[in-house]
């Protein structure tokens, strides 16, 4: 620790009541606006590459995927590549929702919702651009399978050995051998609901995977459900696990869920949905959760409820409203902190973990406070989060008008500010 630290650290251990935190905006990328940048309406899924150096977002209006640089450490962007569905060879794009990068850091993959296809990236490691490698499609449109209908969401495994869809539409997750030379994919299998013993895979939104490899989630929003699968890290084959539904066995907050993320240890699931909209059926009528709390067995992968909080206890200004919709939701890297987007409050908030209980207490938010006239309003359709791998910065997707927000932890302490952790490893 540095002599300033030191001092600094005895300075908020007398006056803790003079600390605050809160989410400083580094850089702001959007579409129409920022040079370069023209296919980023529709901002939903976004990817920050292993070595931090690029971020990879989807523009699902424009049918684009934009490349960006991404500087560590001034958190700020500049756009390099713009890949469109229609153009260079490009047809699997149409609706992009999703991106993943490959733990080596070689490929990146997209999900497509209109074209109902998975596309594969090769990417140059100096500079993050991408050269189309393979599509694929769903038999409905053009495939030789049935299960890509309405891809929403892509992963990677840990351990680079398989890649992960889940379509929406066919209300399936599919996996995929990956070839780790090309980044070539090859069907494994389908998992689809009503295909027993698979239930509750209703409108898959999410997905993810478990640190340790071994168990795979899905947020499927019409069921209002999380469905686990156990998987076999030599094949990449899955094995329904069970499902958790929303209103049953003391379950509560999966209504309308739609993203969920599992802390890197492996001890608890943060899901969130649509708050603020409608619920049942499908999501039509009357108010529901924004987020429910599971701890993890991380053996066997069973998920326990826990707690269901509810954004409007944060007491934010009352100016900060936005609409129903998605919601996001990550964990940082040093499982301490969590990310969550509210569009019902237009806003990002973050939150302190109990990593024993995995219950969480308001940190800091920002929000679209309409009496003010330097705010952020994109923040109503805030979306998606990524974190880098060092912890910062936090990045934020918005739908409208297409942008890509990005955000630094601060700690404020008697006017000033520190930009830097106060101890090793924070």
């Amino acid at each position: 620790m540095t002599k300033m630290n030191r001092l600094l650290l005895a300075f908020l251990l007398l006056h803790p009541a003079l600390v605050h935190a809160q989410m400083v905006l580094l850089d702001r990328q959007a579409d129409g606006e920022s040079p370069g940048v023209n296919v980023l309406r529709g901002s939903y899924g976004m990817a920050v590459s292993p070595d931090g150096l690029n971020v990879y977002a989807s523009g699902s209006l424009d049918n684009g995927l934009v490349v960006f640089s991404l500087d560590p450490g001034s958190g700020t962007l500049a756009p390099l590549q713009e890949l469109i569905d229609g153009q260079n060879g490009i047809t699997s794009l149409a609706g992009v929702r999703d991106a993943a990068v490959s733990p080596d850091g070689l490929h990146v993959y997209s999900a497509a919702l209109s074209d109902s296809a998975v596309s594969v990236f090769a990417r140059a490691p100096g500079s993050g651009t991408l050269t189309l490698v393979q599509a694929i499609f769903d038999l409905n449109t053009g495939g030789s399978f049935d299960g890509l209908g309405g891809a929403m969401s892509v992963l990677v495994s840990p351990d680079g050995a398989h890649v992960y869809v889940g379509a929406r539409s066919d209300d399936a997750v599919v996996a995929f051998a990956r070839d780790s030379g090309s980044g070539m994919l090859t069907l494994i299998a389908v998992y689809q609901n009503m295909v027993p013993p698979v239930v509750g895979l209703d409108a898959p939104e999410s997905i993810v995977i478990s640190p340790d490899g071994n168990h795979l989630y899905a947020a499927a929003e019409t069921s209002q459900a999380l469905v686990g699968f156990t998987r076999n890290p030599a094949t990449g084959a899955l094995s329904y696990l069970n499902t958790w539904f929303d209103g049953v066995g003391g379950v509560d907050g999966l209504g309308c869920v739609n993203d969920l993320e599992i802390s890197p240890d492996g001890k608890h699931v943060y899901a969130v949905g649509q708050f603020g909209a409608p619920s049942q059926p499908f999501c039509t009528v009357g108010f529901d959760d924004w987020m429910g709390i599971f701890s993890r067995n991380t053996s066997s992968g069973e998920l326990s409820f826990v707690a269901a909080p509810n954004p409007d206890d944060f007491g934010l200004p009352i100016n900060c409203g936005g609409v129903a919709g998605d919601n996001g939701v990550a964990v940082a890297p040093d499982n301490g902190r969590v990310y969550a987007t509210v569009q019902w409050l237009a806003a990002l908030v973050e939150m302190d973990r109990d990593s024993t209980s995995g219950l969480l207490n308001l940190r800091s938010f920002q929000c679209a406070d309409l009496s003010d006239p330097d705010t952020v309003v994109d923040l109503i359709s805030a979306h998606e989060i990524s974190i880098a791998s060092s912890g910062s910065p936090v990045l934020v997707s918005a739908l409208s008008p297409g942008t890509v927000l990005s955000y630094e932890p601060v700690l404020h302490v008697d006017g000033f500010e520190t930009l830097t952790p106060l101890l090793p490893g924070r």
